[in-house]
């Protein structure tokens, strides 16, 4: 499968005061922020400090610029034999055609244990490796108690979710991602279709996996008008390959909302071999990163709590009796893989992706509120 590793070239843009920053940058942008050098699953970067950005109101946030990583080598692949000539004519060479808006039938997604599509979560085990027996780091009872003495209530999980997967084949047409703002730049088209799914609220996230390379595409505040695509950021990721950080492509921690989202399919077969995602109320966690992050919000939050990229696991004692299936599927998979701190916005609340092509969700609330209206952060301990 040929392996797609394109990077993602950012302009920093500053604020021009202190003032600026406090009342927020115009257009959307904060200070800049540096991103985190990539490190392996099991020995995660240092929790470092990012710049402050601009304040989020509920649900949503607003970006800050970032660098951007070096891109991983490749390797040429290896020649091929060519075959044997035969008397048959070459056909004369047909001219390109330009895509065409016209819609195109949606892909529906597939799941099978930790592939979506053929595709992995990556392959170097960040979002796929068990941590049900991985000792809590040091700090985690310390950094929990901070984040819980600012917010403590209950986690919430939105049914019908506001995000879905667009997927895409070699036959979908590829369109230039026109910019919205200068210092986010994009060197890399985007298959895309009319019909394709963006979340209507004001981030505007939009997730494309084009399953027959593997290539995951997220962005954040993503527009289309029937012939062309444009996005404030975003990014393009090799999912057959390991987790490379982009910077706050389409989340504030530029964790794709991709690798940690309840799928509708992973539900439906009550089996998620995977880390979840949450977000945080903001100001909650501490206004720092680690791996597989690589930004922050830029909003304050409480000196030594949990820091964006940090992974949580339930504690194994957390009763799961009495819970409906769906339910216990998911606590399962938080003791199992814990969840990531991808995001903040109005409360805690775990990410998930709903159904698409107009087919019914298959998330049942009543039964997954019997779980969330129990869980509390205060029931996890950090891993990583």
């Amino acid at each position: 499968m040929t392996v797609r590793l394109l990077r993602l070239t950012v302009t920093l843009a500053l604020c021009a005061s202190a003032a600026a920053v406090l009342g927020g940058c115009s257009g959307g942008g904060g200070a800049p922020v540096v991103s985190a050098a990539p490190v392996s699953a099991s020995a995660p970067a240092p929790t470092v400090a990012s710049s402050p950005g601009t304040v989020s109101t509920a649900r949503h946030w607003r970006r800050v610029a970032q660098s951007t990583p070096s891109p991983t080598p490749t390797t040429s692949p290896a020649p091929t034999t060519s075959p044997t000539p035969t008397a048959t004519a070459t056909p004369t060479p047909l001219p390109t055609l330009a895509p065409t808006p016209t819609p195109a039938p949606v892909v529906v997604s597939s799941t099978s244990g930790t592939t979506y599509d053929g595709c992995p979560y990556f392959t170097d085990g960040t979002f796929t490796s068990n941590v049900s027996s991985v000792a809590a780091i040091s700090a985690s009872a310390s950094e929990i108690s901070a984040t819980a003495a600012v917010n403590d209530t209950a986690f919430n999980f939105y049914v019908p979710a506001d995000e879905q997967v667009n997927v895409a084949t070699n036959a979908t047409a590829l369109y230039t991602v026109n910019q919205k703002v200068s210092y986010h730049s994009f060197n890399f088209q985007v298959p895309w279709q009319s019909g394709y799914f963006i979340e209507p609220l004001s981030d505007g996230h939009a997730t494309v996996v084009q399953k027959d390379t593997c290539a995951l595409y997220a962005f954040y505040q993503a527009s289309w008008n029937g012939s062309s695509f444009s996005a404030y950021s975003g990014a393009e990721y090799n999912l057959d390959g390991a987790f490379v950080p982009q910077g706050n492509a389409d989340t504030a921690s530029g964790i794709p909302i991709y690798a940690v989202a309840v799928k509708p399919e992973e539900i439906q077969a009550l089996s998620i071999q995977h880390a979840l995602g949450f977000s945080a109320p903001a100001h909650a966690p501490a206004n720092q990163y680690v791996f597989p992050a690589s930004s922050t919000d830029g909003l304050s939050g409480p000196s030594g709590g949990v820091p964006y990229g940090a992974r949580l696991r339930l504690n194994a004692s957390f009763s799961t009796a009495g819970l409906g299936p769906q339910a216990t599927a998911i606590a399962n998979a938080l003791k199992t893989y814990g969840m990531y701190l991808y995001d903040t916005g109005c409360c805690y609340n775990i990410v998930h992706d709903d159904a698409v092509g107009g087919q019914a969700s298959p998330f049942n609330s009543s039964d997954i509120n019997g779980l969330m209206s129990k869980l509390h952060i205060t029931d996890f301990q950090v891993v990583q």
